[in-house]
């Protein structure tokens, strides 16, 4: 991916700055070190990870003042799917469970995720807030889009289907997320929803 970035910067400028290229190896070496240091975080579920960044996602769903237990379990087998990847769900703290894609899994439509899932059940004030975080490998991606089309105006298109493209994956996920906190509510709500079989 790399080099074809760099492939099209080359070709979008007729009169490149001195020491472009090796800005941009710079650059994209440095996101690739964030890429990779994501991906362990992301592998050992690693609570402060999930539980800070960006907020790009946050709803509240109903939840009672005494919950039934929280069934991790049950929430995957909701969320395994063949037509995306599924959602497993690991439990970092007291009321506190963590969410995201399954790394590896053949599916019949899939994307690069831009955000991971928080969940938290908060009794007291009798709700479920499902927020959404986005990989940081993914923000600093088009930052530096944006500096170089900045520097290489013919690089504007690339960085626009960029966008388009990761705003076309957060609807896709927002939809998700927003099944989940449905879902999570209604378990804790003893409501014997079953399987929810909406569209992915």
């Amino acid at each position: 991916m790399v080099a074809t970035i760099l492939n099209c910067v080359l070709a979008a400028t007729t009169e490149p700055a001195p020491m472009t290229d090796e800005h941009l190896e710079i650059a994209f070496m440095g996101l690739g070190i964030v890429a990779l240091a994501e991906l362990v975080l992301v592998v050992i579920w690693l609570p402060g990870y999930f539980r800070t960044g960006i907020v790009l996602f946050r709803k509240e769903f109903p939840c009672p003042a005494s919950p039934a237990e929280p069934r991790p379990t049950v929430w995957e087998a909701n969320f395994e799917s063949t037509l995306v990847k599924q959602l497993l769900f690991r439990e970092i703290g007291e009321g506190e469970y963590a969410f995201r894609e399954k790394l590896i899994q053949f599916s019949l439509f899939g994307y690069l995720p831009l955000m991971y899932g928080h969940i938290m059940i908060d009794a007291p004030a009798e709700c479920v807030v499902v927020t959404g975080r986005p990989y940081w490998c993914l923000l600093g991606l088009v930052v530096v889009l944006g500096i170089l089309s900045v520097m290489f105006p013919n690089l504007v298109v690339l960085l626009v289907l960029t966008v388009v493209i990761l705003g076309i994956i957060y609807a896709v996920q927002a939809h998700r997320f927003t099944r989940v906190g449905r879902f999570v509510s209604s378990t804790l709500c003893e409501v014997p929803l079953g399987r929810i079989n909406l569209p992915q």
